[in-house]
């Protein structure tokens, strides 16, 4: 049985994917020489699809989640009032009290005195 004319030509995806440099009115013109009849619109999907899969974090990355949502929670934490964020001090000192307990207060006093000793005499410039 002889091979259908479709089965002997390359996908349209295909030949999408294997022209990455050529932009998309070069490609639609290319495909056309060549007897394949694409449309911008496949262009840009297929070349979509190829990003997200290859793991890029534009919106085509994110299944499921429209640009329009990334934005708004963009905005969002943009928009909050400042006391609502946790500031880099408070992060920093929840650290802080963390290492306290982790080292135990005697050797977290003990770390603390030579550290200030240090700081002492460098401002001593000794």
């Amino acid at each position: 049985m002889a091979k259908s004319k479709r089965s002997q030509q390359m996908s349209k995806s295909t030949f999408i994917r294997q022209h990455p440099d050529l932009s998309v009115e070069e490609l639609i013109a290319k495909a056309k020489d060549e007897g394949i009849a694409i449309t911008s619109n496949l262009v840009y999907k297929v070349r979509g699809r190829a990003k997200a899969k290859a793991g890029g974090t534009g919106a085509g990355a994110r299944r499921g989640k429209s640009v329009r949502a990334a934005a708004t929670r963009e905005v969002a934490a943009v928009a909050a009032p400042k006391a609502a964020r946790p500031t880099r001090s408070k992060e920093t000192e929840a650290t802080f009290r963390k290492l306290v307990l982790d080292l135990g207060l005697q050797r977290s006093k003990a770390l603390l005195a030579e550290v200030e000793d240090k700081l002492n005499a460098l401002v001593a410039g000794r």
